[in-house]
């Protein structure tokens, strides 16, 4: 990785391996310090590059008793990922569509059966599962109607968790099967 003022992280590519920076990656680091991240992880190949686990800068009791869950054995943070989960999700909905097992404009009820909401029949048929990944499924947290779907963003983590058994009836296997695959 060679490090410039246009581009902070460069790479190159040298046969199968990739030459990294030790600098760069050390400059990466400590930024991602600095921003109070409490973990970095860089692969490529399969193989780790960098890794770095950081306690709690200043973090809050409220914080650490919500996010963090102890330790592991090599005393990396055991923490709350779900903004990361829907990164993941949406990853395996990418390759699921483009497999052609998973249609973005089909109604949620199609995969889990309705009922799956609090929202009446009408409402939630209009729930397609774009509406889901893009978190405008006009449900509230207690996924209740709030605005009819499509019309309005709403950041709505337990809305966006049933992509979860969306996948899982697409994929027709559980989400550690689909992740391991």
């Amino acid at each position: 990785m060679k490090s410039d003022s246009s581009t902070p992280l460069e790479w190159a590519v040298a046969s199968d391996a990739i030459v990294w920076d030790q600098t760069a990656l050390g400059d990466l680091a400590s930024y991602c310090k600095s921003q109070r991240t409490t973990g970095l992880l860089v692969m490529a190949n399969r193989r780790t590059v960098l890794e770095r686990n950081w306690p709690v800068a200043g973090g809050s009791d409220l914080f650490e008793r919500r996010y963090l869950h102890g330790t592991a054995r090599d005393g990396a943070l055991r923490e709350d990922v779900a903004s990361q989960q829907k990164s993941l999700v949406a990853l395996l909905a990418a390759i699921a569509v483009e497999d052609g097992r998973l249609d973005l404009e089909q109604p949620v009820s199609n995969y889990v059966g309705r009922g799956w909401s609090k929202a009446d029949a009408a409402q939630e048929q209009s729930i397609v599962v774009r509406h889901l990944l893009e978190m405008c499924s006009g449900l509230n947290d207690a996924l209740c109607f709030e605005a009819p779907a499509g019309t309005c963003h709403y950041y709505n983590t337990p809305a966006y968790a049933l992509m979860l058994p969306v996948l899982e009836a697409a994929e027709g296997q559980s989400i550690g099967a689909l992740t391991q695959t």
